[in-house]
């Protein structure tokens, strides 16, 4: 800063932000502007801040819970597939085992053949379901993770509107040159 008793918010705010009302920094920035009862620590409320901040993690953390909520309700449905598909594999290995001891044949012939497609078609339905199930958890995060990109703006950006009101005070209390 030097002598130079020009400063503007953006450095005042990092002054504030950085170094805090106790630095080399600040005294300094008494001192040159003489400011023993404007100080700007009293225009400054740290609950105001604290607000903002609990208001910024109670928005994170309820994205946080409906995307946790979502991966848990992807993963009992893809269960939910799984099983299901287990079963149908199950029961056509007993059909086909049942059909092939009827017939005499052993393990060959059109009940092994009919067998082998249709764990074919079940298996590629579980693969489609899964991908189905997939690409809608996609969309989801993606829309979470906007949601989130979102609320972090807003934050800063009402972080920074708080320190701009407060450097602007400050500015407005200062002596003019009259």
């Amino acid at each position: 800063m030097g002598d130079d008793p020009t400063i503007n918010k953006e450095q005042l705010r990092f002054i504030l932000e950085t170094a805090g009302p106790e630095s080399e920094q600040y005294k300094k920035f008494k001192e040159v502007f003489d400011l023993e009862d404007r100080d700007l620590i009293g225009l400054h409320d740290p609950s105001q801040i604290t607000e903002l901040k609990r208001t910024y993690l109670e928005d994170k953390f309820d994205l946080d819970r409906q995307l946790y909520q979502k991966e848990k309700e992807y993963g009992t449905a893809v269960s939910g597939l799984g099983s299901a598909a287990g079963k149908t594999l199950f029961d056509i290995k007993r059909s086909t085992e049942l059909a092939a001891a009827k017939s005499g044949f052993g393990g060959g012939g059109i009940s092994s053949m009919m067998g082998s497609k249709a764990t074919g078609e079940v298996l590629s339905d579980l693969r489609s379901k899964k991908k189905t199930l997939e690409e809608g958890l996609t969309g989801i995060r993606s829309g979470i993770v906007s949601d989130l990109s979102d609320v972090r703006s807003a934050y800063r950006q009402d972080i920074g509107d708080y320190w701009d009101q407060i450097t602007g005070e400050f500015y407005d209390r200062l002596p003019t040159d009259s």
